[in-house]
């Protein structure tokens, strides 16, 4: 028997700084996890699960995201946010025009590989008719591993420690992938949404370009999640649609100092929900 009352929120945090094996750790995902967890038990009242660091591996991510989504009953609501690296694979299901598939690097990736896209949609199609899914990625979905080296050493002359949010895939995915796959990395596309899928997508950047790790007044986080958060607080004095929550964030990013363009992917009528609503 269903409860009956008022709709719950749930929500999956997931961030990883540490992934050892790979010299590229991060520093502000972890406090991202956190700080959507507080926002969104604080604020509004949703059920948090947390997925940080060692607890955050790939079978660990995906039990935690069939869980999540197969609790929610109709009309509730789901936040997925990840905080880590990303990276991309070759498309082996012939879904994705630039074939790549985007992909999540649990904090296991040396050992266990990544999350795909693929394997992340399957599990949001758990979920019960009417169940609203959001999810906030402040990841880098794709690029070169040159890109990325080359814009990490820029912002780190200029700005400190300053980094990006993306594992190339050389370094844990061997073989002959680095030449069959060349030219994934010249021809980034958008990530396609199934118009079936019920999620909305908030993405810290484009396809092609990188979500930074960097520190503001003293704590590490990602730049997405830090102006993201930041206009939480005056956006709750009136309903606030994801459209236009997308188009305050964008008033920052991208920023002369963090070139990334924040997205927006999800039909017309998700993009005009209410925030966390």
């Amino acid at each position: 028997m269903g409860r009956i009352g008022t709709p719950r929120g749930l929500a999956l945090c997931i961030g990883i700084n540490d992934y050892p094996g790979t010299n590229a750790n991060l520093r502000g995902c972890v406090n991202d996890a956190n700080e959507w967890a507080r926002i969104l038990s604080e604020q509004y009242s949703y059920v948090i699960t947390k997925r940080l660091e060692t607890d955050a591996t790939r079978d660990e991510i995906l039990d935690a995201l069939e869980s999540v989504v197969g609790q929610a009953e109709p009309k509730e609501k789901v936040v997925i946010t990840f905080s880590g690296h990303g990276t991309f694979v070759p498309d082996d299901s012939g879904d994705e025009t630039d074939k790549a598939d985007e992909a999540w690097c649990p904090s296991n990736v040396m050992t266990s590989g990544v999350i795909t896209d693929d394997e992340i949609a399957a599990r949001l199609r758990l979920a019960a008719k009417g169940v609203r899914i959001v999810m906030i990625s402040d990841s880098c979905h794709s690029g070169t591993m040159a890109r990325a080296m080359q814009r990490a050493r820029a912002r780190t002359d200029e700005y400190g420690d300053t980094r990006v949010r993306f594992l190339p895939p050389q370094l844990w995915f061997g073989g002959p992938y680095r030449t069959e796959r060349r030219e994934l990395v010249h021809n980034p596309a958008p990530v396609q949404i199934d118009q079936q899928s019920p999620a909305l997508l908030l993405a810290g950047c484009q396809d092609n370009e990188s979500s930074y790790d960097a520190v503001f007044q003293g704590k590490p986080m990602g730049a997405f999640t830090y102006h993201a958060t930041s206009l939480l607080k005056n956006l709750m004095t009136a309903p606030t649609t994801y459209a236009k929550w997308m188009s305050e964030i964008r008033k920052s990013l991208p920023s002369p100092r963090y070139p990334q363009t924040p997205q927006l992917y999800g039909t017309k009528t998700q993009t005009t929900w209410r925030i966390f609503s």
